[in-house]
C-alpha cells in the first residue's frame, strides 16, 4: 500500500497489484 516501500522502478500499479496478491494470499490461506 506504499508507493515510496518500493524501487523507483515500481509503479503505482505494481504496488496496488503486489497488494491485492497478498491480500488475496491471506484470504484463500
Amino acid at each position: 500500500m506504499g508507493v515510496s516501500t518500493g524501487s523507483s522502478s515500481n509503479t503505482q500499479a505494481d504496488t496496488g497489484i503486489k497488494d491485492l496478491s497478498l491480500a488475496l494470499a491471506i484470504f484463500y490461506t
